[in-house]
């Protein structure tokens, strides 16, 4: 009896023992470190990969309204329209560094393709841009300004302001182009028919413009952003029968995206803006005359 009691009371014993076990096992504190080691991997993976292509988009949208800026057609202007081929990743100081390309057409109309690279500083401001071999700082120069060194100096900082000089000396070039003296005396010349048209002139004919100007039909870079172009038309005004010739001089500012803008022009003996303005625009003297 004694001994079948003893077997009893261990029972209760071992019960009693499992139950306090197992409530203090489920209701142990919850600490960071353990919901952080319990997580799936593949969330957190997740999560960082959303991150970085959220970046990336970002990044790409400001190389792209950048990159229009410094175009000749920027409407014309075709990225790549899978972000996969835009080449992204983590560069020195913490940046962020992205390469592609973009077609576009030139001042002739042609269509090129043009490699580009943009840097991000970490908070995703840009602060560098390359398209094909023209930029204006070199990247060295950039980066080091985001580790906070101080600038180049001696030989290495001459040859840096070297190629700043050339940057600019080559875009002053591409302005004053002579392959710009077709597609702007066409511009003037449409000019001059939109404005005999609204007086309902008609069989508007334009003399040619040759390889080398003469004294009637040229066109010519005068400096900085503006040329001048010159030439003859011939039209029937309204309730006229015979032929009217006359001359007309267009000053144009072209801008970076060689978009011509009149600021002076004459026809016959309307003139409308003022040419002298524009020859000082050029850094002409106003008494010099083509």
């Amino acid at each position: 009896m004694k001994t079948i009691l003893c077997v009893v009371l261990l029972g209760v014993a071992l019960g009693v023992w499992a139950y306090v076990w197992s409530e203090s096992y489920h209701n142990r504190p919850v600490t960071a470190q353990a919901v952080a080691t319990d997580l799936p991997k593949a969330a957190e993976s997740v999560t960082e990969e959303f991150d970085i292509n959220a970046a990336k988009q970002r990044c790409f949208d400001a190389s792209k309204e950048a990159i229009l800026k410094e175009l000749k057609s920027p409407r014309t202007a075709r990225f790549p329209n899978v972000i996969s081929d835009v080449r992204f990743q983590r560069g020195e100081a913490d940046s962020y560094q992205m390469s592609s390309y973009v077609d576009a057409q030139n001042a002739l109309g042609a269509l090129i393709r043009m490699t580009w690279e943009t840097l991000f500083d970490k908070n995703e401001k840009l602060v560098w841009m390359k398209i094909d071999d023209d930029e204006l700082e070199p990247l060295e120069d950039v980066l080091r300004r985001l580790k906070g060194l101080p600038p180049r100096v001696g030989e290495e900082g001459d040859r840096v302001s070297e190629a700043t000089e050339d940057s600019a000396r080559k875009k002053l070039e591409e302005q004053n182009d002579p392959k710009n003296r077709e597609p702007l005396h066409a511009y003037a010349q449409q000019y001059v028919t939109s404005k005999l048209a609204l007086q309902s002139h008609h069989d508007i004919k334009h003399s040619k413009l040759l390889k080398r100007d003469d004294k009637d039909t040229a066109c010519y870079w005068l400096g900085n952003d503006v040329w001048e172009a010159t030439g003859m038309v011939q039209s029937i005004p309204p309730y006229g029968t015979r032929p009217l010739r006359q001359s007309w001089k267009i000053s144009m500012a072209v801008s970076n995206e060689n978009k011509p803008e009149v600021m002076a022009y004459k026809l016959g003996n309307d003139e409308i803006g003022e040419a002298e303005v524009a020859r000082i625009r050029a850094g002409v003297k106003p008494t010099m005359s083509k």
